[in-house]
């Protein structure tokens, strides 16, 4: 393959070692839709519409998979904050006077700002919902190759942040604290791992709270082996056995 090949629109072979290089079509985008523009005939409630129908879509098919380099975010922002302020663009076009801070026309409209999308929390949100489908396997065979491949002796919440990776598992990685943070597996069947599954508070600091002398071998694997057989009942001697006070 060549060094410029390109897959599904992305950049096959990120040769740069600044990702900025690769994505700069992105800011050729947004250019060529403000110079071929009359932005200077448009009310600001077209170029409100303008920016949020147009300018704010372009990255979105290319933010769905991975995070964007913050400069490049910024650049783009840059783009929309001057074209508000300024109207139609050009080479060379000097910087727009703004009149108000951009974080305050960011807010919806509710809260006093003009409901502008921030490009940089729509990439954030995208790509935390395609970690969701990996963590909820909502596409089997996707999450059976990057476990496979990245984590092959672990869940995908305890997969290690190091080593080799493709850019769409970098940025999974990146937003995977948001899932940990905010979810916990819903119990049904119990055939979830114990020890490597958010299926309690305390489940990614579970292992010092081993009893050490216990003599229960080999330990339970899944929630359901910490039930009496056959019946959603919690095995209270078992998991005293197991685990100290506060964690049973």
């Amino acid at each position: 393959m060549q060094n410029d090949t390109v897959h599904l629109g992305h950049p096959l072979l990120l040769t740069y070692r600044n990702r900025n290089v690769a994505y700069n079509f992105l800011i050729n985008k947004f250019r060529i839709k403000l110079t071929c523009l009359k932005a200077g005939t448009l009310s600001h409630a077209g170029s409100l519409v303008y920016i949020n129908l147009v300018l704010t879509s372009i990255p979105i098919y290319y933010m769905t998979n991975i995070l964007l380099p913050k400069d490049l975010l910024e650049n783009l922002k840059a783009i929309i904050r001057n074209f508000w302020w300024k109207g139609q663009q050009s080479e060379g076009t000097t910087k727009s006077i703004c009149f108000r801070a951009w974080d305050d026309i960011f807010q919806p409209k509710h809260l006093g700002g003009l409901g502008i999308k921030n490009i940089a929390t729509v990439n954030k949100s995208l790509v935390i919902h395609s970690a969701w489908m990996v963590a909820a396997n909502e596409d089997p065979l996707l999450s059976k190759v990057l476990k496979s491949k990245y984590c092959p002796h672990t869940s995908f919440w305890k997969a290690p942040l190091t080593g080799s990776r493709s850019v769409f598992w970098s940025s999974v990685q990146a937003v995977k604290h948001h899932i940990h943070d905010n979810s916990l597996y819903q119990i049904h069947e119990g055939k979830i791992n114990i020890w490597s599954d958010p299926w309690c508070s305390i489940w990614d600091s579970i292992h010092p709270h081993l009893n050490m002398d216990t003599n229960i071998r080999p330990l339970p694997n899944q929630v359901q082996d910490l039930w009496h057989q056959n019946i959603k009942i919690w095995n209270i001697d078992l998991v005293n056995q197991i685990v100290d006070h506060q964690a049973a």
